[in-house]
């Protein structure tokens, strides 16, 4: 019964042991993620700032557009022809359609 009790202290030390390491990882794990979440922070900040000084710039080019010549700004959505492929294989209109979903 000694050696058995011995033999779960010196389980229970290794366990102990292990769970310091890993807590010291999760401590160094964490440090990390807060770095990483104050870095991104700075970055969303500037970004915002930018999408700011972007979307001001957009009105200010607006309103001289519109100063220079008003027929330039449309008063509707552009309107978009379909683009016409620049490459079209010879083969694309007689080969077969192919896979599951015959058209796509």
């Amino acid at each position: 019964q000694a050696s058995l009790f011995k033999m779960v202290m010196d389980r229970n030390e290794e366990l102990i042991l292990i769970n310091g390491k890993m807590m010291e990882e999760l401590r160094e794990n964490n440090n990390q993620l807060k770095s990483v979440l104050t870095e991104n922070k700075g970055l969303m900040e500037e970004l915002k700032t930018f999408l700011g000084d972007n979307r001001d710039m957009m009105k200010q080019i607006k309103t001289e557009l519109g100063s220079l010549k008003p027929s330039l700004i449309q008063s509707g959505p552009a309107q978009v022809s379909p683009a016409t492929p620049l490459f079209v294989s010879h083969m694309a209109a007689t080969s077969a359609p192919r896979g599951p979903f015959p058209g796509f």
